[in-house]
């Protein structure tokens, strides 16, 4: 029964994304292609989740784990260049690929070296001096998506006053309100799931981690703040 209804509340949430995403005639087709993507990238983690927790559970399973594992490192920061996708304006992407791939290199290193991380083989994880790349560069692209959603914030809030900016804002610009609670309600989200994640040391309620329920959540979120700053802009 638990699982049903874990599984039930991240499914109407991705669905319902998805539908919303289809449905919104405010967004270009551009932001809707970066909807669907990160949709499918929240989808596959899920995936991701579900597959590792069976994994854990057989024997003879260090290499799908191995790959499983890899697979959920990688995602994870992805989603949040999807995130920068949405929110940038004339800011290059260079930087975040490339921690994009040095954390995918470094994770890959798993299936040779415990360097990052392993699996033993009596099947259980073991973390390497590697271990938290993902958790850093992630955690720098988070605050970058915070520092843009803050001056997205701004220079819409400022478009609908009639004041147009032409230079970027900082954050001491950045205007109080219900609206601009959204991004920061997401980041601290993310954060206290992977402290509750890490508490659990590796052991969680059900197949899917605190973590990946908190990205499913804050997608939803996000594109909900970023349609009101694009209807606002309209106005």
């Amino acid at each position: 029964m638990y699982l049903f209804i874990l599984y039930s509340i991240l499914a109407a949430q991705v669905i319902g994304l998805i539908v919303a995403v289809v449905m919104d005639k405010a967004l270009d087709k551009s932001q809707k292609r970066i909807m669907f993507i990160n949709s499918l990238l929240v989808i596959t983690l899920i995936l991701q989740n579900v597959l590792d927790s069976r994994f854990s559970q057989m024997e003879n399973m260090v290499y799908p784990r191995i790959a499983t594992g890899v697979l959920g490192y990688t995602i994870r920061p992805v989603i949040l260049v999807v995130w920068i996708y949405l929110l940038r304006k004339n800011q290059k992407m260079l930087i975040p690929w490339v921690m994009i791939v040095i954390n995918t290199l470094v994770h890959l290193t798993a299936f040779f070296t415990g360097f990052c991380f392993t699996i033993r083989p009596d099947n259980t994880f073991s973390r390497g001096p590697l271990g938290y790349t993902c958790h850093v560069i992630s955690g720098l692209l988070l605050l970058y998506v915070f520092w843009l959603s803050a001056d997205k914030y701004v220079d819409t809030t400022n478009e609908s006053d009639g004041e147009k900016k032409t230079s970027y804002t900082s954050l001491a610009d950045y205007k109080n309100g219900l609206e601009g609670l959204i991004p920061t309600m997401c980041v601290f989200l993310i954060i206290a799931s992977v402290i509750i994640d890490s508490t659990e040391a590796y052991t969680r309620i059900g197949p899917v981690s605190f973590l990946t329920a908190s990205v499913v959540t804050s997608s939803l979120l996000y594109y909900i703040w970023l349609h009101r700053q694009i209807s606002r802009k309209r106005i």
